[in-house]
């Protein structure tokens, strides 16, 4: 998908993501574009194909850092 935003000064992005002990804080985010100007993907909501898709790991470790 896209956001679009307009701004006539300086501005930051921040993307947060919370760490739980279950899968409801599971989180990715790659592929992040950010350009000037208008963006041409479509529709509004894409989604990536299949083959961009990812499954869980079969093997995880725990938390090295404690929450905030």
């Amino acid at each position: 998908g896209k956001v679009g935003f307009v701004v006539d000064s300086d501005h930051s992005l921040l993307i947060e993501a919370k760490i739980t002990q279950t899968d409801e804080g599971d989180i990715g985010i790659d592929d992040l574009l950010i350009t000037n100007g208008y963006c041409p993907t479509f529709p509004v909501f894409a989604t990536p194909p299949d083959a961009y898709t990812t499954t869980r790991p079969a093997v995880t470790t725990g938390i090295t850092t404690p929450p905030r």
